[in-house]
């Protein structure tokens, strides 16, 4: 089975981390700096699981996480920030992200999120 990855972040280190970090645990995986280049994945590409960071230039993690579930109702959406905000957190979770995690951020536990949601195959909480 082909596991499918999306990771969108502006941080160009974040993105690589992330990126080799999965594709070393057999996940394939895509890595955008935008929300443009985003959207193009998720309609071209169709990833199972979404890691969006909060916080872009253009279109914001909050935007691009509506835009997806009107694209993909059943995409997962794991959202990251360099933000501790209980605020954004609710927010997330209110809008249907399987989890909002803070930077700096543990790669076991990324691994572990994204894990639970295949084995579960329940990508949004709300569906």
């Amino acid at each position: 089975m082909n596991r499918k990855i999306l990771v969108v972040d502006d941080d160009g280190f974040i993105r690589e981390i992330l990126e080799r970090f999965l594709k070393k645990k057999g996940y394939t995986v895509s890595a955008v700096a935008d929300g443009k280049g985003a959207l193009r994945e998720i309609r071209d590409w169709k990833p199972d699981i979404i890691i969006l960071d909060v916080c872009m230039e253009g279109i914001d993690g909050f935007d691009m996480l509506n835009l997806a579930k009107r694209i993909n109702p059943s995409v997962g959406v794991i959202m990251i920030s360099g933000y501790l905000d209980k605020g954004i957190s609710q927010r997330a979770k209110k809008e249907g992200v399987i989890e909002y995690v803070p930077k700096p951020f543990s790669l076991k536990y990324i691994e572990a999120l994204i894990a639970k949601v295949y084995q579960r195959g329940k990508f949004f909480k709300n569906t």
